[in-house]
């Protein structure tokens, strides 16, 4: 368990729910600690400090409307918890100058619970906004997950937020992204514009206002990407739901309030429950890039998902890459590393490895080799020429794969060259 990040008003609206619970648990104990003559100052501190925690919980930036419904929703929720505390208060002793109120109260709350529903309907729904000011951003290292790196002098572009939460950027200048594979670092480049969605990044220094056409720019892009973001918002009487794609989510059934947010858990049970717990953050993120080389990177935890210029990629970083570009592919996981084209496959693992040329296949473990052709079949036992071999196949896959990440195809005619010393020595 961590402590809350809370802003102030959530810090004082805590503060004085537990005050609240404290002078719940002394009336309930008055008479052991010789307190009864102050019984009916306790209940009244105890609704004080109730009130004034459900008043620092209205919402002031949705508007007029929003304002209505949230003031309304509190002291409504407010008026249910104080009846059922003064009901049950009332077989344990509490004076009836409170429990009197119990029933109007009740009635008093569900009827400015259903007008804050009613108002709420009308409350116009948080939406993603793109602001028409270029920013920097930042992160830590520029490194948008554990697997993603940013690397760019600078990172500037318009922000995209949902409510008063930064989601993303429309970037204006070009960038280069780090992936880390299995297989080395892979570059893909990025160029403008783009839409980054990442709940890593963060505003650093307002640069200037975008021109007209920086901003038809970046808003063209950002439209056609919409259907990216999977927001959706559900309000029903005392259920609300909230999801703003895999940075936050939020679900209120009456009393009671889910909400998770980059990692981090809150359960809230009104008036007195508040339990946030932080495990560990799973980072998200998003690229696209709309122009005639177009490129899109999603990051969802270690996975790294990318495709551009031809090229498409899977990895996780530590166990296993799948690297595709057009008819040639390579893969590298715990069974080993293949390379395959369209002429040939080259296959490395722990015990073994293979090679399939047109006309000639050949296996070899370290202590036997076996060349195939056709119907025909030869087994050569000799740990020298098995241990050649497979040292010859591990160096031509290596440099092969290196290859083709620097973008040179790979050729058979290496593999022709590497191998055929070994054939003619035992007669293939």
């Amino acid at each position: 368990m961590k402590k809350a990040r809370f802003g102030l008003s959530e810090e004082l609206a805590y503060i004085f729910s537990t005050l609240a619970l404290i002078l719940i648990i002394v009336w309930l104990l008055r008479g052991t600690l010789q307190v009864s003559q102050y019984s009916s100052y306790i209940v009244y501190a105890v609704v004080l400090f109730m009130l004034f925690s459900k008043l620092l919980q209205v919402k002031v930036s949705e508007g007029i409307a929003g304002f209505i419904s949230s003031f309304a929703s509190s002291i409504g929720s407010l008026a249910v918890e104080v009846s059922v505390m003064f009901f049950i208060g009332g077989y344990l002793g509490l004076e009836q100058e409170f429990t009197r109120y119990a029933l109007p109260l009740f009635v008093a709350g569900i009827v400015l619970l259903i007008l804050s529903w009613r108002l709420g309907v009308i409350v116009p729904i948080r939406r993603t906004t793109l602001k028409k000011e270029i920013y920097s951003f930042e992160c830590k290292g520029m490194q948008l997950g554990e697997n993603l790196k940013i690397r760019t002098g600078e990172l500037l572009g318009l922000p995209i937020e949902f409510g008063n939460m930064l989601v993303g950027c429309v970037a204006i200048k070009d960038l280069d992204l780090d992936i880390n594979t299995t297989l080395g670092k892979i570059l893909v480049p990025i160029k403008v514009p783009a839409v980054i969605f990442s709940s890593s990044l963060s505003k650093k220094d307002k640069v200037r206002e975008a021109s007209v056409e920086e901003y038809e720019s970046a808003r063209n892009l950002y439209i056609s990407k919409k259907s990216e973001e999977k927001k959706s918002v559900v309000k029903l009487p005392f259920i609300e739901v909230e999801e703003y794609g895999d940075f936050y989510e939020s679900v209120r059934f009456g009393p009671i309030r889910v909400h998770e947010e980059n990692g981090e858990s809150t359960i809230s049970i009104t008036p007195f429950i508040h339990v946030v717990e932080s495990g560990k953050r799973k980072e998200k993120a998003l690229v696209l890039s709309d122009n005639k080389n177009k490129a899109m990177v999603k990051l969802d935890g270690k996975k790294v998902k990318a495709s551009w210029n031809g090229w498409r990629l899977v990895t996780d970083g530590e166990s296993y890459t799948f690297l595709r570009k057009g008819s040639v592919y390579a893969k590298d996981s715990i069974d080993g590393l293949m390379l395959k084209t369209m002429n040939y496959m080259l296959k490395v693992s722990e015990s073994s490895v293979s090679v399939d040329i047109p006309g000639v296949k050949l296996v070899a473990t370290p202590q036997l080799l076996i060349l195939s052709s056709g119907n025909r079949s030869q087994k050569v036992e000799n740990k020298e020429i098995s241990k050649r071999f497979i040292e010859t196949v591990a160096r031509i896959i290596r440099n092969q794969v290196s290859d083709l990440l620097n973008g040179i195809e790979p050729d058979i005619a290496d593999v022709y060259a590497g191998i055929d010393s070994i054939l003619k020595e035992i007669g293939g």
